[in-house]
């Protein structure tokens, strides 16, 4: 799954595209067993993930943690003002995550003060590294720092 929606994302950033709203739900399985990302945005108003938890219409997080300040006050990104392609890696990041844990990832977001809880993410870690490889570990490492 990884390196199938890293190569959709390449692809994206050769044509000064980014998603910005990767999460399990724009992530399809295709009966050849091929991952492919939806476009959301066209499907919700333009309206990336950090839109809709700006708008209060999000539930579900899987924002960088560079998104989290500017959410606290409210801020309304505008174009370049983050990495977006970094965003989008570690939003993938934490997706692929929760789908080798098994777990939501929902507690290492910090809404009372808008940052990660690294422990927390330490933890999760730990389990991939515990229970599967330490390559991965050191590949979902890579994409959440």
């Amino acid at each position: 799954m990884i390196e199938q929606v890293m190569s959709a994302l390449q692809y994206l950033k050769q044509h000064n595209i980014s998603h910005g709203d990767i999460q399990p739900r724009t992530i399809l399985f295709g009966p050849n067993d091929e991952f492919k990302i939806t476009d959301v945005q066209f499907l919700t108003n333009g309206m990336c993930g950090y839109r809709k938890h700006l708008a209060g219409i999000e539930t579900e997080c899987f924002l960088a943690p560079e998104l989290l300040q500017p959410l606290r006050r409210q801020n309304v990104l505008t174009n370049g003002e983050i990495d977006e392609e970094r965003a989008d890696i570690f939003s993938l990041g934490l997706v692929a995550l929760a789908a080798s844990i098994l777990q939501s990832v929902e507690s290492v977001y910090n809404f009372e003060d808008y940052c990660l809880r690294e422990e927390e993410m330490l933890n999760h870690l730990d389990l991939v590294k515990t229970h599967y490889s330490n390559d991965l570990y050191l590949l979902l490492v890579s994409m959440l720092n």
